[in-house]
C-alpha cells in the first residue's frame, strides 16, 4: 500500500492545477506578448524603429521584459523572444534588465493593458486557490487506495505514482557489512 507523502501530495495537486489553468496560461501569455509589442511600437519613434531595422541585431541589448507605465500603472509585459531595448532607457538608472521604456498615452492600448494586468492578477490568486484546495483534500487522506475511493476522477493525476513506493528502490541494509566499514565489528 502506498502511503501519501508530502511530495506526492505537492506533485499530484501540481499534475491537477497544471492540467485545468495551463491552457489559460498559455493564453494569457500570447496576449502579453501581442500587447508588449504593441506597446513597444508605440513609445518607441518611427525614426528609432526604423533605425534599429537598420543595425544587425546583435549590435543591440534585447530584453524579453519590457517596461512601461500605463495610466499611471508601472506595467511589465514579457514577450517571447526579446526586443533591442536602449542601454539605459528614458529616466531609468542603471538599465541593465526591464528598464522603463516610456508611458503609453490614455486611450484604447492603456486600457487593454490594464485590463491584462488584472486578468493576469486575477488568473494568479485563482491557481493558487486551487492548489491549496487541492491540497487540503489530499491532507486528508493517507493511501493511494484512500485517494483513488475519496477522489476517482482524479486518477490521471495520480495513477502514476500508484506503483512508486517511497523506498522501494534502495538496497537492502547489510548491518554487517556497514558495521564492518565502520570498524564495529572488532
Amino acid at each position: 500500500m502506498t502511503r501519501l507523502t508530502k511530495d506526492l501530495r505537492s506533485s499530484i495537486a501540481y499534475a491537477a492545477v497544471a492540467h485545468a489553468f495551463d491552457p489559460r496560461q498559455e493564453a494569457l501569455d500570447k496576449e502579453e506578448d501581442a500587447l508588449g509589442r504593441e506597446a513597444y511600437a508605440t513609445v518607441l519613434t518611427p525614426a528609432e524603429l526604423k533605425a534599429v531595422k537598420a543595425v544587425p541585431q546583435n549590435w543591440f541589448r534585447l530584453d524579453s521584459c519590457l517596461r512601461f507605465n500605463a495610466g499611471g500603472y508601472t506595467v511589465k509585459l514579457t514577450v517571447s523572444e526579446g526586443l533591442p531595448v536602449p542601454y539605459a532607457p528614458k529616466g531609468d538608472r542603471g538599465g541593465y534588465r526591464c528598464g522603463m521604456l516610456g508611458s503609453i498615452p490614455a486611450g484604447d492600448l492603456c486600457d487593454r493593458i490594464q485590463t491584462h494586468v488584472k486578468a493576469v492578477e486575477a488568473y494568479r490568486e485563482e491557481r493558487y486557490k486551487a492548489k491549496k484546495s487541492v491540497l487540503v483534500m489530499l491532507g486528508g487522506v493517507s493511501t493511494m487506495k484512500q485517494l483513488r475511493e475519496a477522489w476517482p476522477e482524479g486518477e490521471a493525476f495520480f495513477s502514476r505514482y500508484e506503483a512508486a513506493t517511497p523506498g522501494a528502490n534502495l538496497p537492502a541494509v547489510r548491518v554487517d557489512e556497514v558495521n564492518a566499514m565502520l570498524g564495529l565489528n572488532q
